[in-house]
């Protein structure tokens, strides 16, 4: 199944349903290019996801770190991990996007599983991705689980949580783990505040001394903090948080493109033209009439 926008909470949690309460399990085929603004946006989520490239090369980044993903290899990103990908330039990714719960893996709340194996490897301090590489044995195993999950034959959730097994055993081989189940020093979840923050006040004027003094820093270091965790600028979020917003009002409404620029917090409409042909590669009117009706029929 291809998304072609993921919905996030105040937060940039993924709101999406993955999978089904008794069997807690997704499988996605993703184009990028096929996205809205042509990426997949900043976004957290308690699954554990595997993501293999199919096409062409991807760049993920996870904490502010950019790992380029080739054809045949993948990635790893363990739970609460705040993460984007986007095309590789001069490429076109696809991947394959299998997302989890742990408990899928980790059985009862009192288990030996859950205790030794799981938990110790996905809290806040633990390691947040890790690069799969071509031509091993978990790639095989991670195409494997998408045939069976693509035929659905009669035990098929069995099958998949065998091969999910497996493949955690092989992964949390490579991993440390976290020494403490303490609560991390505030880092991320610090990020996460700023993100709240811009969600709530996205349409207004931007005031970064307002935004430094909600999370308690000052205004240089929460910028560099932010750059350092997120691979991007405030500035560079907070426009994509208004062109995420800008581009689901073009698509699920008849608003007038000067009501949608201001609405969204941008100071003119010549200017919201010029960065939405900038993130697009058109213009609003142009991607209203090439999107607005395919997606609400």
């Amino acid at each position: 199944m291809q998304i072609y926008d993921i919905p996030v909470d105040s937060s940039h949690k993924e709101t999406t349903g993955h999978g089904t309460e008794e069997f807690r399990f997704a499988l996605y085929d993703t184009r990028i290019s096929s996205n809205i603004l042509g990426r997949i946006v900043w976004h957290w989520h308690d699954e554990l996801q595997f993501c293999t490239v199919l096409e062409g090369i991807v760049d993920f980044h996870v904490r502010g770190d950019m790992i380029t993903v080739g054809e045949g290899e993948g990635i790893f990103i363990n739970v609460g991990q705040l993460h984007e990908a986007l095309n590789h330039p001069g490429s076109s990714g696809r991947y394959m996007c299998v997302d989890f719960h742990p408990d899928l893996i980790s059985g009862p709340a009192v288990s030996i599983i859950r205790s030794l194996y799981v938990r110790p490897y996905i809290t806040e301090n633990s390691l947040p991705y890790l690069k799969i590489e071509r031509g091993g044995v978990m790639i095989g195993e991670l195409l494997e689980l998408a045939g069976i999950y693509e035929k659905k034959e009669k035990g098929y959730e069995i099958d998949i949580e065998i091969l999910l097994l497996q493949i955690w055993k092989r992964l949390i081989a490579s991993m440390k783990p976290a020494e403490t189940d303490e609560e991390p020093d505030g880092g991320q979840q610090r990020i996460k505040e700023i993100i709240r923050w811009i969600d709530a006040h996205y349409t207004e004027r931007f005031d970064l001394s307002t935004l430094a003094g909600h999370v308690g820093l000052s205004k240089s270091y929460c910028c560099r903090e932010f750059k350092k965790r997120m691979n991007c600028t405030i500035s560079d979020f907070l426009l994509e948080r208004r062109l995420s917003a800008a581009t689901e009002m073009l698509t699920s409404s008849d608003d007038p493109v000067t009501e949608i620029a201001y609405s969204c917090g941008f100071g003119s409409t010549s200017y919201f033209i010029e960065k939405f042909r900038t993130a697009s590669g058109c213009t609003p009117l142009t991607y209203r009439k090439k999107f607005y009706y395919k997606i609400s029929s």
